[in-house]
């Protein structure tokens, strides 16, 4: 987290590529499995993405995904976590047209902010350690949400949501960009594209690309 500028030995910005490249891939290549044992046992499979609230601070910059033309490691970081969003909410509405929903859905959430080593490039967070464990929940306190997610019978067939403190609310209005969220995909898919092929061609995962 808001770690300084670096790329992969792939050429992704590192926190694009750590925090929203690699679930993505992740995700799209058990999807087939997460289906069929919903399928199979009559209990949607549940994905869930941790993503943060520091969304909310800009919009996807499209043209400049990984933070080239003007690095911020903070920028880069809420960028990275904003995708994560917006690819929940795409997926599900892919899977919803698929029929896919009916046997795996997918959320994502903010845990709250949880004293861990995501800090470590926090500067005032080092130097104030008590502030900052008076300000800062456990991490047993930042799993609630996550764990709620993945396990409460609240949550059993509902997708496409984003959740805060155990409960649905709504992300940052540009997250539900229909328009921007198609484009993040077909990115998404063209930077995968090398890894993902299998994923994508499967019969239960027919997932073409927007227009």
């Amino acid at each position: 987290m808001y770690a300084p500028f670096a790329l992969t030995k792939n050429g992704f910005e590192s926190h694009f590529a750590v925090n929203y490249l690699g679930h993505c891939l992740l995700i799209l290549s058990l999807l087939p499995v997460a289906a069929e044992t919903g399928q199979k046992f009559g209990t949607p499979s549940r994905i869930i993405n941790v993503a943060s609230s520091t969304h909310f601070v800009r919009n996807l910059r499209l043209n400049d995904l990984h933070g080239i033309s003007l690095y911020s490691p903070y920028h880069a970081y809420a960028q990275s976590k904003l995708s994560q969003i917006m690819f929940t909410y795409k997926l599900h509405s892919l899977m919803k047209i698929q029929q896919l929903s009916n046997y795996v859905t997918v959320n994502c959430l903010h845990p709250g902010v949880a004293k861990t080593e995501l800090y470590e490039y926090v500067w005032w967070v080092k130097l104030f350690p008590s502030l900052a464990a008076f300000m800062f929940r456990t991490a047993e306190e930042g799993a609630e949400t996550v764990l709620f997610a993945a396990l409460s019978k609240e949550m059993e067939g509902v997708g496409g949501k984003y959740l805060e403190d155990c409960s649905i609310v709504n992300s940052s209005a540009f997250s539900y960009n229909i328009e921007a969220q198609n484009k993040l995909w077909n990115e998404t898919l063209n930077m995968l594209k090398p890894w993902i092929q299998k994923a994508v061609e499967s019969p239960l995962l027919d997932i073409e690309k927007c227009s």
